[in-house]
């Protein structure tokens, strides 16, 4: 009976520590998220929406990686508006960022809102 208590209370603590490391990661990853998010958003500052056409709120999804400079390689800009995917893309592709809390060459996704003011 002492040795199945003693099983028990092993795996219990074996899942506690999956159970936080996997939270861990988690929350370094939504953290970045919304580092990075915080980042390309000032970048993007001050569209001319309703001067180009764009009349509603839209939103577009950033593919991206990070080189080792620090510079934005975009991958793919993904949205109905074509103004926006053009501002979009002049305005970060080849921008430095500081990679202290990024992974160099792994790819990134970022969804970013443009509403009209």
């Amino acid at each position: 009976m002492k040795t199945l208590k003693t099983g028990l209370l092993s795996m219990a603590i074996i899942c506690c520590l999956l159970l936080s490391n996997t939270v861990s990661a988690n929350n370094i990853i939504e953290r970045q998220y919304k580092e990075l998010k915080t980042e390309l958003s000032k970048m993007v500052q001050n569209p001319e929406l309703y001067q180009n056409g764009v009349d509603c709120h839209k939103d577009i999804t950033v593919k991206f990686k990070i080189d080792e400079t620090g510079e934005i390689v975009l991958i793919g800009v993904k949205s109905d508006c074509t103004y926006l995917k053009q501002f979009v893309n002049d305005r970060l592709h080849h921008q430095k960022i500081d990679l202290e809390n990024f992974t160099a060459n792994e790819v990134y996704r970022v969804k970013l809102k443009f509403e009209l003011k």
